[in-house]
């Protein structure tokens, strides 16, 4: 790109110089800082360049935008035919699907009663033998009722 920039500046440059009366550059004055005309004239050539640029990036930003959109579309018609083939198991594979989350969630209510009743005994021992020195292998020093209360919110 920079070759046919280079290019254009050259015919641009000749076509000032041919083309001018007196052969020779007119200055712009003060308020273009000295600038002489074809000077000018090559930054709007740059400017235009400028312009297309953005154009390409702009239009390289809506292609991808556009794939984007197609991928999400390809997502939601995965999830719709995988709701249809959901919807077309027979009753006896939801009905073995139920009877184990229901085993999972007595498993899982048995856990937490245990985490509890084993918080609760944990301070009791604390309450009662206060000057005891109970080891424990806990990271952080932490206590066993507040682990015990952690594993519980934990597996909730």
């Amino acid at each position: 790109m920079p070759r046919r920039f280079s290019q254009l500046r050259k015919a641009l440059f000749a076509a000032i110089i041919i083309g001018s009366p007196t052969a020779g550059p007119a200055f712009a004055g003060a308020a273009a800082g000295g600038a002489t005309e074809f000077t000018q004239i090559l930054n709007n050539g740059e400017l235009v360049s400028l312009v297309g640029q953005s154009t390409t990036q702009i239009n390289n930003q809506i292609q991808q935008i556009s794939q984007l959109a197609q991928q999400i579309q390809n997502q939601l018609r995965i999830y719709e035919n995988m709701l249809q083939n959901t919807a077309q198991l027979p009753s006896h594979v939801w009905g073995q699907v139920e009877n184990d989350l229901k085993q999972l969630q007595n498993v899982v209510n048995q856990g937490q009663g245990m985490a509890f009743s084993m918080g609760n005994i944990d301070d009791v021992l604390m309450q009662r033998f206060q000057n005891a020195q109970f080891k424990t292998n806990l990271p952080n020093g932490a206590s066993f009722a507040s682990t015990y209360q952690t594993w519980s919110t934990t597996n909730r």
